[in-house]
């Protein structure tokens, strides 16, 4: 069976009321990125975890200037928020071989203001919301096609291509 591509998840996205993430239930917070504010990351990291909840698990996005830069899922949301925060100014431990977040987040094209949104992903069920989350990631990261997926090339050797050479000599 030939799937066609132009699968449109709209209709989905509207049943759950989450399709506009510049709408409620979706929140969102202005955050600085870049080596301007390196100096303030105990200030960040509390009003991060102040702003959207030390246990919501959910999605989140980055956008800047109408363009969406990234999408994710979080669990909690506020960690991963956090740990980008950081890699637009410095390497973080548990990323990519070659720094692919580091490289993306510290990008002159990705630092200034961004915007994140977020909605908490969680029926009760951990294993469920964990799937859910993962689906909804997905069609967003299909729908909204951010830049860190499309647009953007690592300096160095691309992370997935260093995974397949890696499973090809085994």
């Amino acid at each position: 069976m030939k799937l066609d591509n132009k699968i449109d998840y709209s209709e989905f996205l509207k049943k759950l009321k989450i399709l506009d993430y510049k709408k409620e239930p979706w929140n969102n917070f202005k955050i600085p990125h870049g080596l301007s504010v390196s100096e303030k990351k105990d200030f960040w990291r509390k009003k991060i975890k102040e702003t959207i909840g030390k246990e919501i698990n959910g999605i989140y996005l980055y956008e800047k200037g109408g363009d969406v830069l990234y999408i994710g899922k979080g669990k909690p949301i506020c960690n991963r928020v956090y740990k980008h925060f950081r890699e637009s100014f410095e390497k973080v431990s548990g990323d990519t071989k070659y720094n692919r977040w580091h490289q993306f987040f510290s990008n002159e094209k990705n630092t200034g203001e961004l915007t994140v949104y977020w909605i908490e992903i969680n029926d009760g069920n951990e294993e469920n919301s964990e799937l859910d989350r993962q689906i909804i990631e997905k069609i967003y990261t299909r729908k909204f096609k951010p830049t860190f997926t499309t647009k953007f090339d690592a300096k160095s050797t691309d992370f997935w291509l260093s995974k397949k050479r890696k499973s090809k000599s085994k």
